[in-house]
C-alpha cells in the first residue's frame, strides 16, 4: 500500500525528531533557568505563526499541487519561488525595522526567521503536496541533526542565555534552506515556456487555508497565550513545558497527517478513513502511558517543573481527539477543497475555545482550569465534526463509553496515584476497556497488521 510506504518514509525522520525532542526538551530545562527557558519557548511559540507573513501564498501552492506531478512544471515553480522570495524579503526588512524601533530582541529574531522558515516552507509544502516524501524525510533528518548538534554544543558549555539557543535554532533553519535551494536549482534547466502567472489566485485560494491554520494554532495555544499575557514568565515556563511534552508525543503521529492529505487528494476512501480513525483512537489512549514515564523523570531530575505535571495530565486526555482532528478531519476539508467551510468551522471552534478559556481564567485564575478548557474544546470539535460534516466517521455507543472511561481513569491515575502504581493501573484498565468496548475494532486492526507483516 503506497500510503503506508509514504507514512513509513516520513515516520523515519519523525522518529529521529522525536528522539531529538526528548533529548532537548529534557536537557534544555535542566540547563536554562526557568525565566530564560520561558523566553526561549516564547520564540518557539511565536515562529509557529510565522506563516501569516506569506498571506496564504504557500497554502495556495499546497492546494494547487496536491496529488499532482511536477513534470514540466519546474519553470512555473521557479517563478512562484522567486515571487515568494522577493515578497518575504520586503516583509522581513519591514519587521526588522519595527523590532529595532521598539527594541524587542525576540521580535528581531522572529523577523530574521521569516525568509528561512517561509521559503523553506515553500519547498517542503511542494514535497508534501506532490508525494516526494523521501526528499521531505531527508530534509527533516538533516534539520534535526543540525539543530540537535548546535544545541548540544550550547548545553555542553552550560550556556544559560536564551538568545544563544534561539540563534542556534535560526541557524538550523538557514542551513536546511540552503540545501533545499541547491536541490531546487538543479531543476532550473527546465526551459518550458511559462505563461504570465496570476499570483493573486494563490492568495485568493490560500488565504482561507492560512487563516484556518492560524486559527487552529490559536485554538491549540489559546491557553498558552492567556498564560503568556496574564501570568509571570516563570508560570509561562511551566505551562510551555507541559505543552512541549504533549507536542513531543504528537511528533510521530504527524507523519501520518503529512502523508494523508496526498492520499485523500487522490481518493477519499471512507473505509480507510474510518480504519485510520480507529487506529488513532487506540494510539491516543495507549500514548497516555508516556505520562507516567515523564512524571518519574520530572520528579527525579526536573523537580522545579513538577508544577507542570497537573497541566500535562489534563493535556494528555486530548490525545485521541487531537490525533483524529489533525490527521483526518483537517485533511478532509483540504482534500475536498472546502477552504471556506474549513475556515468557518475553525473560527467557530476558536470562538468556543476563547469563551471557555477566558471564562476559566476570570473565574479561577488557574492554569489547570485553562488546560481543562482546551481539553473540553477539543472534545467539542471532535464530536461536532463526526456528527455534522463527516457522519460516515460516527462511532457507536461503545466508542463513546471507551473515551469516557479513558478520560476518567487517566485523570484519576495521573493525579492521585504515584507514577508506578498509576502506570500499572492505567495499563490494566486500558487493555480491559479496549477488549470490552473496542473488541471488533482491535480485531480488525490486528488482522491488518498481521497481513502487512506477512508481506
Amino acid at each position: 500500500m503506497k500510503l503506508l510506504k509514504d507514512i513509513i518514509k516520513v515516520l523515519n525522520s519523525n522518529v529521529l525528531m522525536l528522539v531529538s525532542n526528548i533529548i532537548l526538551n529534557l536537557l534544555i530545562p535542566l540547563t536554562l533557568s526557568v525565566p530564560e527557558y520561558g523566553y526561549y519557548r516564547k520564540y518557539i511559540m511565536y515562529i509557529t505563526y510565522i506563516a501569516v507573513f506569506n498571506l496564504g501564498f504557500i497554502d495556495g501552492i499546497y492546494i494547487k499541487y496536491g496529488g499532482e506531478s511536477l513534470n514540466g512544471r519546474h519553470s512555473l515553480l521557479t517563478s512562484e519561488r522567486s515571487f515568494l522570495a522577493k515578497f518575504q524579503l520586503i516583509v522581513s526588512i519591514m519587521m526588522v525595522i519595527i523590532s529595532l524601533f521598539i527594541n524587542d530582541r525576540i521580535l528581531l529574531f522572529l523577523s530574521l526567521s521569516i525568509i528561512p522558515i517561509n521559503l523553506g516552507g515553500f519547498h517542503k509544502i511542494v514535497y508534501q503536496a506532490t508525494g516526494q516524501f523521501s526528499k521531505y524525510s531527508r530534509v527533516n533528518i538533516v534539520y534535526t541533526l543540525v539543530n540537535l548538534m548546535l544545541l548540544l554544543i550550547l548545553l555542553a558549555f552550560n550556556v544559560d542565555n536564551s538568545i544563544f539557543y534561539i540563534s542556534a535554532s535560526l541557524a538550523a533553519y538557514v542551513v536546511i534552506l540552503l540545501l533545499m535551494e541547491i536541490d531546487f536549482a538543479k531543476h532550473r534547466r527546465d526551459k518550458t515556456k511559462v505563461e504570465k502567472v496570476n499570483f493573486y489566485k494563490y492568495f485568493k485560494v490560500g488565504i482561507f487555508i492560512l487563516l484556518g491554520n492560524i486559527a487552529v494554532l490559536l485554538f491549540t495555544n489559546m491557553g498558552a497565550w492567556l498564560v503568556n499575557l496574564f501570568f509571570t514568565i516563570e508560570e509561562f515556563a511551566q505551562f510551555a513545558f507541559a505543552t512541549t511534552m504533549l507536542n513531543m508525543v504528537l511528533v510521530v503521529i504527524s507523519a501520518v497527517g503529512l502523508t494523508f492529505y496526498n492520499f485523500l487528494a487522490k481518493n477519499e476512501n471512507h473505509q480507510i478513513i474510518r480504519f485510520t480513525k480507529e487506529i488513532l483512537i487506540v494510539l491516543g489512549i495507549l500514548s497516555g502511558m508516556i505520562f507516567f514515564i515523564l512524571e518519574m523523570f520530572i520528579m527525579k531530575y526536573l523537580p522545579h517543573y513538577s508544577a507542570s505535571l497537573s497541566i500535562i495530565s489534563i493535556s494528555f486526555v486530548n490525545l485521541p481527539y487531537i490525533m483524529v482532528i489533525n490527521v483526518v478531519i483537517l485533511n478532509l476539508y483540504k482534500a475536498r477543497k472546502q477552504e471556506r467551510r474549513f475556515f468557518n468551522i475553525v473560527i467557530l471552534m476558536l470562538g468556543i475555545s476563547i469563551i471557555l478559556n477566558t471564562t476559566s481564567f476570570y473565574l479561577f485564575h488557574s492554569m489547570e482550569w485553562i488546560a481543562l478548557s482546551t481539553t473540553i474544546s477539543y472534545v467539542i470539535w471532535y464530536v461536532f465534526s463526526i456528527y455534522k460534516d463527516f457522519r460516515f466517521m460516527k462511532g457507536n455507543l461503545n466508542e463513546a463509553l471507551l473515551l469516557v472511561v479513558h478520560s476518567s481513569v487517566f485523570l484519576y491515575t495521573a493525579n492521585y496515584l504515584n507514577w508506578m502504581m498509576g502506570f500499572c493501573f492505567y495499563i490494566l484498565i486500558c487493555f480491559l476497556s479496549l477488549l470490552i468496548f473496542y473488541k471488533k475494532e482491535i480485531n480488525e486492526i490486528w488482522k491488518k497488521v498481521r497481513s502487512l507483516v506477512r508481506r
